[in-house]
């Protein structure tokens, strides 16, 4: 059986994701890219090589469901890589725990979630190894 060579995304939108996905898109992987803001992703996959073998799915990494149903919707059957990039920045202002909290459930709950729903497809994968890339600020 050959190997898919399908990665996952997060964070395509914009910046340090939609270069990652640029770069892989020309080394000939299908991409599922995640992000928050549908117009983005469709940014991102309109300025890939050959647009239309991607996909993009708008999800919230903060709640697992999200992943679950982008990764059902998909309609892959396995993942060869994933590479975890979503996550937010701008003013650390700690004195806030609205923003604290905004800034834990995207960049540390959100990889997580993103992994966990995850790993059931790389492990269908019939690749040696699988690989995980996690970006963190």
């Amino acid at each position: 059986m050959a190997i898919t060579k399908n990665i996952l995304v997060t964070g395509a939108g914009s910046g340090i994701g939609r270069a990652i996905a640029q770069h892989l898109s020309k080394n000939n992987y299908d991409l599922v890219l995640l992000g928050r803001n549908s117009d983005h992703l469709e940014e991102t996959r309109n300025s890939l090589e050959c647009p239309e073998k991607h996909q993009c799915i708008s999800c919230d990494i903060r709640l697992s469901k999200d992943i679950a149903k982008a990764l059902e919707k998909s309609k892959i059957n396995s993942l060869y890589a994933l590479v975890a990039n979503a996550g937010i920045g701008g003013e650390n202002n700690y004195l806030s725990n609205d923003r604290w909290h905004e800034i834990i459930d995207t960049n540390l709950t959100g990889t997580y979630n993103t992994i966990q729903e995850s790993l059931p497809y790389l492990k269908k994968n019939k690749a040696p190894f699988k690989k995980i890339v996690i970006l963190a600020s």
